[in-house]
């Protein structure tokens, strides 16, 4: 086998091939997943399904980064041979990452909205990347390589707390092109916010001819007052109106 191997001569056109019966594999993986993700049906069976979907999905991007990168040396094994070496070594710390994610993610409980604790960083995951993740917290984002998650250890949580809902209120020029920008510009706002919980209640929406509403979750009073504090230095007008559920 190892000299049939040996005798093997790649070529610009196998690697190409390969390359997008793998891409293509991995989009059809990924839309079998989503469907899965989706779906109710036959609950006991899908469960079994969608967890060795997820499972297979780690494992195969790792996998298919190898296949390629062993024909791209046979195409040819001096050059591409000591081309590759380079990059492994000049990326040494990015692929122990990468691979640490792999192990990491095998953790089906880390995903976006929990909450994690690791070293001395405390809050929300707002990003799972592909080699390290992104913690959301009063400091505002924090990135964290899975190498360091890995020799640090961690814990996460529901992220279940006492915040409250609250609904805010601004004020516009009542025009319909102003209502739909503030909107637009208040999404962002939130989304880059480290003071609003990610949380699928949040909402901006159009209250009457001359105002938006708001509906965000926070942590506790100190968020709120900083996150209008964000609001009014963006020139927003904010009603003195405002409810709040405890949650």
């Amino acid at each position: 086998m190892i000299d049939t191997l040996l005798q093997y001569e790649a070529t610009w056109s196998h690697l190409l091939l390969v390359l997008i019966l793998l891409f293509g594999l991995g989009i059809l993986l990924r839309i079998a997943h989503r469907v899965l993700r989706s779906t109710d049906y036959l609950p006991r069976y899908t469960k079994r399904l969608r967890e060795a979907m997820r499972i297979v999905l780690i494992v195969y991007e790792p996998v298919a980064l190898t296949i390629m990168t062993s024909l791209f040396v046979l195409v040819n094994p001096v050059l591409h041979g000591i081309i590759t070496f380079i990059i492994l070594i000049g990326s040494i710390g990015i692929i122990r990452s990468y691979l640490s994610g792999r192990v990491v993610r095998w953790d089906a409980d880390l995903k976006t909205s929990m909450q994690i604790t690791t070293d001395d960083k405390v809050g929300l995951i707002s990003n799972l990347g592909r080699v390290g993740i992104r913690i959301k917290n009063e400091k505002g984002v924090q990135y964290v390589s899975y190498r360091k998650l890995m020799d640090d250890g961690y814990m996460l949580s529901s992220g279940d707390f006492g915040g409250r809902y609250h609904t805010i209120y601004i004020n516009t020029d009542g025009s319909t092109q102003t209502h739909d920008r503030t909107v637009s510009e208040i999404e962002e706002l939130i989304l880059a916010s480290p003071f609003v919980e990610a949380d699928p209640a949040t909402a901006v929406s159009h209250d009457d001819e001359t105002g938006i509403k708001l509906r965000v979750l926070v942590r506790d009073q100190q968020h709120l007052t900083h996150f209008m504090r964000s609001l009014r230095a963006k020139n927003y007008v904010i009603r003195p109106q405002s409810e709040s559920i405890s949650i």
